[in-house]
């Protein structure tokens, strides 16, 4: 595995730990850290999609080729898996049969895969995005118009587009197009501190500016605070990765990240209903315990099946897991 693969990998797998604290409902973790989680997914997505376009012999060839990989790794679980949640809704008598439209295509009794919906949308219109960025101007402009979208989300709603996802995404696309080489080069460790410095006053002024400006206190926290996360992890890999010959393993429950995704909602949920019989979860510190190792368990239950299903039934789990 190359070391961008690498970072990329121990970047998502810290990301996706994000987003099993944010779905489990701790609200400090969740407010502040858990909220770089999806924006670091989206901007990854969008640098993948585009890195490499802009030196293609052919880039409508590469564009379609990427479209179609993209959609069978996300159009098919996505259905599959809302499938499954809609049945077992439906064997516990809270959901209706009437409700198998939305349950497939509106993620009804599975919220989480909201952003797997976003993606598959951006993702369908990521060649007309290439066509708008190709050049660093153009670039600036859309981010900028996407930008001020996202600012006034709250008061302009969009109906099926999330402007932040779109202005995520745009970012990392931006970057591949026009600076690939700011996540796959090693990291100056000077980035780092300023990086951070910037994530601390989008934070800390988001709690002292008026309601209009909120909105771009944000987004700017956000942004800076997956890039800052990003450039920690490529600064770590470097090091780790230069010191040992043949670089370093990267360790597989790092590898299942996509899967941790579509099962880590069950589990949470089955955890929590476990605590509720045993009556222990009115208890802070029992609470707050399995709060902090909910990732654990979430990672460790995804990746034990996915072991045994690569094992056992190899064409499926490929199915369910877009082929990752």
């Amino acid at each position: 595995m190359e070391r961008f693969s690498k970072k990329i990998t121990v970047y998502s797998f810290i990301l996706t730990i994000l987003v099993i604290w944010l779905h489990a409902g701790e609200p400090i973790l969740s407010s502040i850290p858990g909220q770089l989680a999806v924006p670091g997914f989206f901007l990854v997505s969008g640098y993948l999609f585009m890195k490499g376009v802009n030196r293609a012999f052919d880039t409508r060839v590469v564009l379609m080729e990427k479209l179609i990989k993209r959609i069978k790794s996300l159009f098919v679980p996505y259905i599959i898996w809302n499938a499954f949640y809609f049945l077992i809704y439906l064997y516990m008598g809270k959901a209706n049969p009437s409700e198998f439209y939305d349950a497939i295509f509106s993620f009804r009794y599975n919220p989480v895969f909201w952003f797997v919906a976003q993606l598959l949308l951006i993702t369908l219109i990521a060649p007309l995005l290439y066509l708008i960025m190709k050049k660093p101007w153009r670039s600036i402009a859309w981010l900028g118009l996407v930008f001020g979208l996202a600012v006034m989300y709250a008061r302009i709603p969009v109906h099926y587009c999330n402007e932040d996802a779109l202005f995520y995404y745009s970012v990392g696309a931006a970057m591949a197009l026009n600076k690939p080489e700011l996540l796959m080069k090693k990291t100056d460790w000077l980035t780092i501190p300023a990086a951070g410095a910037l994530c601390t006053v989008f934070l800390v002024a988001g709690y002292f500016t008026p309601v209009g400006i909120v909105n771009i206190c944000e987004i700017g926290y956000r942004i800076s605070g997956t890039v800052t996360l990003y450039l920690i992890v490529s600064f770590i890999i470097d090091i780790l990765d230069s010191r040992k010959p043949g670089g370093i393993r990267i360790p597989g429950f790092m590898n299942v990240n996509f899967f941790v995704y579509c099962t880590h909602y069950l589990v949470i949920r089955v955890v929590w209903a476990i605590m509720g019989l045993l009556k222990i979860n009115d208890m802070a510190a029992v609470n707050m315990a399995v709060y902090l190792i909910m990732p654990v368990i979430c990672i460790g239950s995804a990746y034990i099946v996915s072991v045994f299903l690569r094992k056992k039934l190899p064409g499926f789990y490929s199915v369910i897991s877009g082929g990752r």
